[in-house]
């Protein structure tokens, strides 16, 4: 099997079709694991982003408005971690590929 790799710092669903159609129609698409190992993939859910949000960096660079609303909106810890509404990113569609829930929090 010929192993390809291709590093994408951003990539829109246009771009990833193009990208999996370089597949055969049957190649299984994963998605890490929590600690390790590999999942499938459970879900696709279309979801309103907030770009560029969050200060520290052990969050993800971005977060679905309805929970940057919540933090925004929050005094004490969640409040010293998301950027204000006047420098953020924007806001974008965007599409979240997730794996199966491990834990009912």
């Amino acid at each position: 099997m010929n192993k390809k790799h291709t590093k994408i710092n951003k990539i829109s669903a246009g771009e990833l079709i193009k990208e999996l159609k370089k597949y055969p129609p049957e190649t299984r698409v994963v998605i890490p694991g929590y600690e390790g190992g590999y999942d499938d993939i459970k879900e696709l859910k279309e979801i309103s982003l907030v770009l560029d949000c969050y200060i520290p960096d052990y969050y993800g660079r971005h977060e679905e408005k309805s929970e940057y609303e919540s933090r925004i909106g929050s005094i004490g810890t969640f409040y010293e971690t998301v950027r204000p509404e006047d420098k953020i990113g924007g806001i974008v569609k965007a599409l979240i590929l997730s794996g199966p829930k491990r834990y009912n929090i």
